[in-house]
């Protein structure tokens, strides 16, 4: 089987399950960059949501995928079109035992199905979905995190990753002060075009 028709799970950024005390923002970002969920811890006693994605066909990119009228809109026909099945999907106010799937897994799912997510989850996991069968299997996809996760992002409390020294402390306050700076600046960026962007650590830097 072709790697890029191989499905692909994925756990949405904002996941109330992922354990922030027991990673830093720089594993964050590490996730949100290559999407690997073996690197992501679990509070004790929860269970995450998981999106199962598919390839993507190019009928489904072209005819329904890329008519969405803004980065957004096109990021959640992808979700709509990709996701073959939800691990752990809340319906109704309670968390799924066995997988949720689309009633017609060969066509995207209709609005109504896609109404049991949130917009968080939508845009974010549609976005890992558009950048997968956008780019194809040549070119090794790089995930960005949609801007309107960013604020929520920034306030989570990351676990702290000390420095080895005074010197060291110093210098990194300093470089947080002006990553922070310019990450206002860079978030806009990120939406400027439906294909990923590479992320860059001031987007998820917690804030002092």
């Amino acid at each position: 089987m072709n790697p890029a028709e191989k499905s692909f799970t994925v756990i949405a950024c904002c996941d109330p399950a992922i354990d922030t005390q027991k990673i830093t923002d720089a594993g964050m970002l590490e996730y949100i960059t290559a999407r690997d969920v073996s690197k992501l811890p679990i509070k004790y006693g929860h269970r995450a949501t998981r999106f199962v994605l598919k390839q993507i066909t190019q009928q489904d990119m072209l005819g329904f995928v890329m008519h969405g009228a803004t980065n957004e809109e096109k990021h959640a026909r992808a979700f709509r079109a990709s996701v073959d099945s939800v691990q752990g999907a809340w319906i109704n106010g309670r968390q799924e035992s066995e997988p949720w799937c689309p009633t017609d897994r060969r066509s995207p799912m209709t609005a109504a199905e896609c109404e049991l997510f949130s917009l968080a989850e939508i845009l974010d996991v549609g976005g890992v979905a558009w950048a997968r069968s956008f780019l194809g299997q040549r070119i090794a996809a790089r995930y960005a995190l949609p801007p309107l996760l960013h604020g929520h992002m920034v306030a989570l409390p990351y676990l702290s990753a000390e420095p080895s020294d005074a010197a060291t402390n110093s210098s990194e306050a300093s470089a947080t002060q002006a990553s922070t700076d310019h990450g206002a600046q860079a978030v806009g960026a990120l939406s400027a075009s439906p294909i990923a962007a590479p992320v860059t650590v001031e987007n998820i830097t917690p804030a002092a």
